[in-house]
């Protein structure tokens, strides 16, 4: 499988071979995860879309299928380029426009420069604009250990690394489970939503069962792997399931845990047969009109502006069409309405305005560095699997 230019779309040849069904996937879980940020804290629709937060596992899981996908016998110069330029112009564009509406609204917090600042640079402690942003220090740490290999010349011991961080994110998450259920006192564990998450402990089996998932849709998944996959299958709930336990606690209204845990769990399952079927049927979802596939393809791009401004842009409007008499579901309806319509616009217009400069930005120490011989491995293919 190939995967198109950043930002744009898959040329005719590789068409076939591009998921289509995982820009939907992506798309779904943001919409879930911004139905949960408008609601969860009201307590007249705390409950409306509560388990709708594993949308953030489910882009775990789809971040390890896609790495693994155009890491493959890339070199380490085009892995790190793709990924500054899907990550920083996004998230630049969103953090400015967050910004410009928290500006607006009435007593704007003290601290807005500072979380300004964190987010614009995706400072790995933040604090930042939007409560979001804290998945994606956790993202680059796994694109961090995809480039090493690569730079390495190992990238064809990927399924090793995704068995070890399987393995490593198992046991972590099993001593986790002891402590949050109360069978042991570690408090040790408690990572929260800093830094200690780049480690990839508590959300690595998501990221290794994506990396699973692509090398079973290329054929190339042994019994060690199916083996390890499974591991991950089985402890991956364990921390979906602390999380609810976390969210419960945190619930501005009281709710029953044995009531919702299930929910969570349902939407990753369904999530990673989706992933699954996506990879399976590829080929026929590629065989749709060009005008189709286009617009499938707009609304992945726009699933990662959705996911960092849905928190303030949506907020805000659902604070302000309360205020003209709205109900809450109504004012998050409207929330998410005016998130999904602004990221729409970030994806096709903004962030490609955006991106283009630093891309030609990085092309300049690129053209002067590439034929130098101390740098011949970052120019070199890190390998394929």
């Amino acid at each position: 499988m190939q995967t198109p230019p950043m930002g744009g779309h898959p040329n005719q040849g590789s068409r076939a071979e591009y998921v289509y069904g995982i820009d939907m996937v992506r798309f779904a879980a943001a919409l879930l995860v911004t139905g949960f940020h408008l609601t969860w804290r009201d307590p007249a629709v705390a409950d409306a879309m509560w388990s709708g937060w594993a949308g953030v596992q489910v882009f775990f899981v789809v971040s390890g299928f896609v790495i693994a996908n155009s890491a493959n016998n890339a070199t380490p110069i085009a892995f790190i380029r793709s990924r500054l330029l899907r990550l920083y112009p996004a998230a630049w564009v969103c953090s400015v426009l967050c910004l410009v509406v928290l500006l607006l609204m009435p007593e704007p917090d003290a601290n807005l420069a500072r979380r300004f600042i964190a987010s614009f640079a995706l400072a790995p402690d933040g604090p930042y604009i939007a409560s979001a942003y804290w998945t994606l220090p956790v993202e680059i740490a796994f694109y961090a250990a995809v480039f090493l290999l690569l730079l390495s010349g190992h990238f064809h011991r990927l399924p090793q690394f995704a068995l070890a961080l399987a393995a490593a994110s198992s046991a972590y998450l099993g001593a986790y489970g002891l402590h949050v259920f109360g069978v042991l006192d570690l408090p040790f564990l408690e990572f929260e939503y800093g830094m200690l998450n780049m480690t990839l402990l508590r959300h690595g089996v998501f990221f290794a069962l994506g990396i699973f998932l692509w090398l079973w849709s290329r054929g190339k998944l042994t019994r060690t792997g199916m083996a390890a996959a499974l591991l991950a299958l089985a402890a991956a709930p364990l921390e979906i399931t602390a999380r609810s336990v976390e969210f419960v606690a945190r619930s501005p209204v009281p709710l029953n845990l044995a009531d919702l845990w299930t929910g969570p769990l349902l939407i990753w399952g369904l999530s990673l047969l989706a992933i699954a079927a996506s990879a399976r049927w590829r080929a026929d979802v590629a065989a749709l009109p060009p005008s189709l596939l286009a617009l499938l393809r707009l609304i992945g791009l726009a699933t990662y502006p959705l996911y960092l401004l849905h928190e303030v842009v949506g907020g805000s409007a659902k604070a302000l069409a309360m205020q003209a008499g709205a109900s809450s579901m109504a004012g998050a309806v409207t929330g998410g309405a005016l998130s999904i319509a602004v990221a729409l616009l970030v994806a096709a217009v903004l962030e490609p305005a955006v991106r283009d400069r630093l891309r030609r930005l990085l092309d300049i120490p690129q053209a002067a560095f590439s034929g130098r011989p101390a740098l011949s491995t970052l120019y070199r293919s890190g390998g394929t699997v």
